[in-house]
């Protein structure tokens, strides 16, 4: 599944699946080793003095 549909959709699949269990059948809910999505790290835009200047007098 990881490989055909995007980490959107299996990250739903996967909370749909915990609220079944836990509502619904009533157990107790285990997280087993199911693949989770991979941490992305992104840093912030940061603009120069020059960029900035521009922006604001162009």
């Amino acid at each position: 599944m990881v490989e055909s549909h995007s980490w959107s959709t299996v990250k739903i699949d996967r909370l749909g699946l915990q609220h079944f269990g836990k509502y619904v059948l009533k157990k107790e809910w285990e997280w087993l080793n199911i693949v989770k999505p991979p941490k992305i790290k992104t840093i912030p835009d940061i603009l120069t003095p020059g960029e900035v200047e521009n922006l604001i007098f162009v």
